[in-house]
């Protein structure tokens, strides 16, 4: 069994060549390549991944005779190929737009509807390693409310109209102002 770590240079527009094996694993890159396992005398035997980067890793049921690597933009490549299974310790690059998915806590708080008088501002405090807070109107109200920051003034801030909420990720507190002339109800939910 035998795995090799291998660097090489890829022109733009340009196409490099990695020895046979039947494990495929992109250590670094700087943008994404495409990827193209051939097996010579076997009309069957190619596999292509586009558009793949820093992190991809293909594992074929045979030994590929090589291993084509092709970039639009010129980049130098560190990839492990061979005929053993290896895992890599450290961190993956991320080429791209990435996405991060917060994950569900068994702690919520919230409280009862609250109230914010005509022409008035209520605080919204941060609360010690909250997540997430939720600030909504519940459906039933006559007008809007306005989140906004700690000393804003005037209709500044975020507009809820009734029925509405916005879910934020913030660390310090904020206040609800009510531009109306009537008394209007809202919620809070902290998630921590």
């Amino acid at each position: 069994m035998t795995t090799e770590v291998l660097t090489a240079s890829i022109p733009a527009g340009g196409t490099v060549y990695f020895p046979r094996g039947s494990h495929f694993y992109i250590q670094t890159a700087a943008s994404t390549v495409n990827v193209q396992a051939t097996r010579v005398n076997s009309a069957n035997a190619i596999e292509k991944f586009n558009g793949v980067g820093s992190g991809f890793k293909a594992t074929l049921d045979y030994v590929a005779d090589f291993w084509a690597v092709s970039s639009a933009t010129a980049q130098t490549v560190s990839v492990a190929v061979g005929d053993g299974d290896v895992t890599f310790a450290g961190a993956v690059s991320l080429v791209g737009t990435t996405f991060a998915y917060p994950t569900a806590t068994a702690t919520n708080g919230g409280t009862a509807d609250l109230s914010v008088a005509s022409l008035a501002t209520v605080s919204v405090p941060y609360v010690t390693n909250q997540k997430r807070v939720t600030v909504g109107v519940p459906s039933t109200q006559s007008g809007s409310i306005r989140i906004r920051g700690q000393g804003a003034t005037g209709t500044s801030g975020i507009e809820l109209q009734p029925g509405t909420f916005i879910t934020l990720h913030n660390s310090s507190a904020m206040e609800v102002y009510n531009p109306n002339a009537v008394a209007i109800a809202y919620y809070v939910f902290y998630e921590m």
